[in-house]
């Protein structure tokens, strides 16, 4: 083959499939050497998922063709070939000329193409499937450690996961997400509603594909402990890239919780005390504390060496001079000082047990039931007059929740209603118009109508409100509050209409959510439809926008915008001037017409600078 028949000046470039023994390591390459151990992994690599980018190469005057960009992988395929297990024909883009060959040369190690992360993710785990280490990974595609670990954690995604990854059809956040399932139902079922359209996060996907689940910081989880969960048969994930561990197993985990909860309360009979409740909630009612009586702990005396101790201590604290024994020796002297109930307290008296919501056991010490409050009197732990007081309390609480008692049930009552309303809506059913005059009246109204519609109004208000003209008609419609039902309906349909058009209007969402960071696919086809533009409420000003963005962004703009030559001195000026004043010549150029002048702006450009609008939001 000979360097005429290559046609190296040929117009575009291209990739001819050559065989190994054609090759050969030009002096221009920049890898000149390389590491046994890089090539062996990389050899690994091409094994695995084959050549995944093509080599680069120029023509030599022996006719062979001098590769000049991919000189790792040239090394490895030559040892693969070792063992008969290179491919016959190489893919190499040819240069065009010898400056091109030289520019190839001397970007190949900052310019060289980055597979997609779903293409890293297949590679780097059939490597490891192979047994090749992390670092062997990181050398072979000259990539860092840290950055193959998180592709690793990947591997085992499902294909079609990773084909929806490469189409642009979720994120890696979203991929992670997915990884944290293992039940391919799910993750199909998940993958099926994200890919048909709409508006999904990475939290939302987790939320499908762990469905019932529980996090590993739930109060429950933490007063159980994973271990014994574990131990009781309970199944956890962990989440490598967030941290977080869920458990899959609630009944479970509500049954330890209980199971736990009545161990403890076994063991404070076992310490003496008369009774003991459990509250399940997170916090315990206070209503259920303000019947009992209660006995407080008696304090204790320390005698005059701990009292010397003590101050000692104490001292050393405020300097932060303790060590951890001597923190325990404060402590347990700070437990004589604060008293504790006596054994003889916990016979007249018991206790609530609740876990907070950290997960610690929270007891709630020292009540006295009515039945016991005559043992405590007479223990000397409560007064006659106190308890005589409380047992009055309760007998008129008792009282007024007899006489306030309603006829019937909260249950009953509700069961009406819902009754009720049935009628109601059946008939309304065969009155479309009652329907849509409640409907406006209830979007007029502030604080909320009859119907159980809320009217949540988007945000079209920017915090830079110069250059923005919103239509006047969006400012507000006038209240209904202090207006009936039937004047409003005597307005007529035209009112309602306008009304209802407003509202709804007013209600349009950017995103399918809130923080939605491109916009619902209804949203723009509304926007196409009714032939909206930004630019008819904005014009972008050195303020509210030229003034926010960075100054080689205001570059490429005037550039755009002017079609001006980026060689010449009035460009040059510009780029050269400081970020303040290329927003304000930008300003001037939207709305100034001896700046267009200056500028040379056409009609074409004047059209142009109208309509422009800035991407990706």
């Amino acid at each position: 083959m000979t360097k005429q028949e290559i046609a190296p000046t040929a117009p575009a470039v291209q990739i001819v499939s050559f065989t190994l023994d054609d090759l050969i390591l030009s002096p221009l390459n920049p890898r000149q050497e390389a590491s046994a151990a890089g090539i062996a992994a990389l050899a690994a690599s091409i094994r695995a998922v084959g050549l995944m980018q093509n080599l680069g190469g120029y023509p030599t005057e022996d006719g062979r063709i001098g590769i000049v960009a991919g000189g790792r992988r040239l090394r490895a395929l030559a040892l693969l070939a070792e063992t008969g297990e290179a491919p016959e024909f190489i893919p190499v883009k040819l240069a065009r000329d010898e400056a091109e060959a030289r520019m190839w040369a001397a970007t190949e190690n900052h310019q060289r193409e980055a597979l997609h992360p779903a293409d890293e993710i297949r590679a780097f785990y059939q490597m490891a499937l192979g047994g090749a280490a992390v670092a062997e990974i990181a050398s072979a595609f000259g990539e860092t450690e840290q950055l193959v670990r998180r592709r690793l954690r990947l591997g085992g995604l499902p294909e079609p996961v990773l084909a929806a990854l490469k189409a642009g059809q979720i994120n890696l956040d979203m991929a992670a997400a997915f990884a944290a399932s293992e039940d391919e139902s799910l993750i199909f079922a998940t993958l099926g509603r994200v890919t048909a359209g709409g508006y999904w996060d990475a939290a939302a996907v987790r939320r499908m594909v762990l469905p019932d689940t529980v996090a590993a910081t739930d109060r429950r989880a933490v007063f159980v402990g994973l271990d014994a969960y574990q131990v009781a048969g309970g199944k956890l994930t962990a989440d490598l890239f967030t941290e977080k561990t869920s458990l899959h197993s609630p009944d479970l985990l509500d049954r330890l919780f209980a199971e736990k909860l009545e161990a403890e309360a076994g063991k404070a009979f076992a310490a003496g005390w008369v009774w003991a409740e459990i509250c399940p909630d997170s916090d315990l009612d206070w209503s259920l504390t303000r019947s009992f009586a209660r006995v407080y702990p008696i304090a204790g005396e320390l005698n005059e060496a701990q009292k010397l101790r003590y101050d000692t201590l104490s001292a050393m604290a405020e300097q932060g001079d303790l060590d951890e024994e001597q923190e325990t020796e404060l402590d347990a002297l700070d437990a004589i000082l604060e008293g504790c109930i006596t054994a003889e307290q916990r016979a007249v008296s018991g206790l609530y047990l609740h876990v907070n919501w950290r997960g610690d056991l929270v007891a709630t010490t020292g009540l006295v039931r009515d039945e016991d409050a005559t043992a405590a009197v007479e223990a000397g732990f409560i007064d006659a007059e106190t308890a005589e007081k409380r047992l009055a309390r309760a007998g008129e609480d008792a009282a007024r929740a007899e006489k306030s008692k309603p006829e019937l049930s909260a249950a009953l009552v509700d069961d009406l209603r819902a009754m009720r309303s049935a009628a109601i809506q059946g008939r309304m059913l065969d009155k479309p118009e009652l329907a849509l005059d409640l409907l406006a009246f209830t979007m007029l109204r502030t604080h909320g109508g009859p119907l159980g519609i809320r009217r949540d109004e988007s945000n079209i208000a920017p915090s830079v409100g110069e250059g923005f003209t919103p239509d006047p008609r969006l400012a507000g419609i006038k209240d209904a509050e202090s207006e009936d039902f039937a004047s409003f309906r005597a307005k007529g349909r035209k009112h309602r209409n306008a009304i209802l058009a407003h509202a709804l209007a007013r209600t349009l969402k950017y995103g399918g959510t809130d923080w939605a960071e491109r916009p619902d696919p209804i949203f723009a086809g509304i926007e196409t439809e009714v032939g909206a533009s930004i630019r008819e409420v904005w014009t972008p000003t050195a303020a509210n926008f030229l003034g926010r963005v960075n100054s080689a962004y205001l570059d490429r703009l005037m550039a755009e915008l002017t079609g001006c030559d980026r060689e010449g001195a009035e460009f040059k000026a510009f780029i050269a001037a400081k970020k303040k004043a290329k927003a304000e010549t930008l300003e001037r150029l939207f709305t100034d017409a001896g700046t267009q002048r200056l500028w040379k702006i056409d009609a074409e450009a004047k059209a142009r600078i109208a309509a422009w609008q800035p991407s990706g939001f």
